[in-house]
């Protein structure tokens, strides 16, 4: 049986160890979301204004949700929420940070920066299906 299909998840990671265990946390949740990747924020920014390879919305479907490390290399989580709330077509997108780090002065950053949610890593499936049981996409 053809499982149904919830949409797209954005997930930016750019530590291949962590983008495989979350990959392994979806897979395991059983969400059933198309999940595209991009391993940086640059990336994730042509992917999220269709600029180069990204351009075909049919290849490149707008996420229903974003999973997004906040510490990537260059471009980094924080001013990437940043330039998505500025934007009048994408600011509706909910983000879920991505952090190692469990500590109150990392978890009022995410809190201040306008994200929907965040989660420390490592994922989990459990965590996975209720974060987007909250978001209504499970």
């Amino acid at each position: 049986m053809k499982r149904k299909q919830y949409g797209t998840v954005l997930l930016v990671e750019d530590n291949p160890d962590h983008l495989e265990l979350t990959l392994d946390a979806f897979k395991e949740a059983g969400c059933g979301c198309t999940i595209k990747v991009a391993e940086n924020g640059t990336t994730a920014c042509d992917y999220l204004w269709r600029k180069n390879q990204y351009h075909n919305p049919h290849t490149s479907p707008r996420p229903e949700v974003i999973f997004l490390d906040t510490r990537l290399r260059g471009l980094d989580g924080f001013e990437l929420v940043r330039r998505l709330h500025e934007d009048r077509d994408l600011n509706t997108i909910p983000v879920i940070l991505l952090s190692t780090s469990g500590m109150p002065v990392e978890i009022e950053k995410i809190r201040e920066c306008g994200a929907e949610d965040f989660i420390v890593k490592p994922l989990e499936a459990e965590t996975v299906t209720k974060k987007m049981r909250n978001l209504g996409l499970y």
